[in-house]
């Protein structure tokens, strides 16, 4: 419930203000500019510069929405302003902002830091006036789902009127949980040893057109011996980069599962007890015409007990 508390900066609006926010009451503060802001001090609320002598500098508010969106992707998320009263306004401005990249806001980006951006709001007639901003995320995408927090501030003369939040949501592919496991543990140099690869998508949309490269160890000289299965999709080894590539389409709430076989030959060094398998999956978005998304990690488990001579 919201609730605007005229005179707030005075003794019994202050006490007001403190006792609806206790309450749970989201509260909208009327002072003037030039007002002293120390009785709000510490009190949660949300300041509106008026005065109720001035009826015009009552009579504007805004309704904001969020929106859904996909990597590389514009989301326009309405915006809707309404002049109360009965005269033009003229003095409205919303002032667009969010913290972090990589977004852009109406095609302006916001690759490392916070990103402020000015609409002017034009002459508002009375009633309800329909508008919209872009919001775009960029790569590299985080893993998983990712909220954009956009602050949406209504400004009066310059001076902030009402401050609201849009949130859009990504949705995006996250393999966090896919594993890379080893039956058993290498003995001797000649040991071969199979090797599961589960690949999962936990996250909340298709990873169509994905791929996945697990890279045998540089430190070693471990060589592949032969794929034994794959559940979906299609696997093949690069042979001069020592890389098995998988490559398919990996819908959400989906796993693949590829087993293979893999061996430690002479000549590794002395001291090998473990080394790590590289892992990296890429997707690439079909609905948009942008640059790959990388998504490396590192597995480490024992593969090697080498019985030194």
């Amino acid at each position: 419930m919201l609730a605007l508390v005229t005179g707030a900066t005075g003794f019994i609006g202050a006490n007001l203000v403190e006792a609806l926010a206790q309450r749970g009451w989201q509260v909208r503060a009327l002072h003037r500019a030039s007002s002293s802001l120390k009785a709000l001090a510490g009190l949660a609320y949300e300041p509106a510069i008026g005065d109720v002598t001035e009826p015009a500098s009552l009579a504007a508010a805004m309704r904001v929405a969020g929106a859904e969106t996909w990597p590389g992707q514009i989301a326009t998320l309405p915006y809707t302003l309404t002049n109360l009263g009965q005269q033009t306004m003229n003095n409205l401005t919303v002032r667009l902002s969010v913290l972090q990249g990589p977004w852009s806001l109406n095609g302006i980006s916001a690759q490392n830091g916070p990103l402020t951006l000015t609409l002017p709001a034009g002459a508002v007639t009375p009633g309800e006036h329909g508008r919209s901003y872009q919001v775009q995320p960029f790569a590299p995408l985080p893993y998983g789902s990712e909220l954009i927090t956009v602050t949406v501030e209504l400004l009066l003369n310059g001076e902030v009127w009402q401050v609201e939040q849009a949130q859009v949501r990504v949705r995006a592919p996250d393999f966090r949980s896919s594993t890379l496991s080893v039956i058993g543990q290498q003995e001797f140099v000649h040991d071969v040893l199979t090797y599961t690869w589960r690949l999962r998508n936990t996250g909340d949309a298709d990873a169509i057109g994905a791929q996945a490269v697990v890279t045998l160890p540089e430190d070693t000289r471990f060589e592949f011996r032969e794929v034994l299965s794959v559940s979906s999709g299609a696997v093949l080894w690069d042979g001069s980069n020592k890389r098995l590539i998988w490559q398919g389409d990996l819908p959400m709430g989906s796993e693949v599962v590829i087993t293979f076989r893999a061996q430690a030959s002479f000549g590794l060094p002395r001291s090998t007890l473990a080394s790590p398998f590289e892992v990296t999956h890429t997707w690439r978005p079909t609905h948009t015409g942008q640059a790959q998304y990388d998504y490396p990690y590192r597995v480490y488990f024992m593969i090697v007990h080498k019985n030194a001579p």
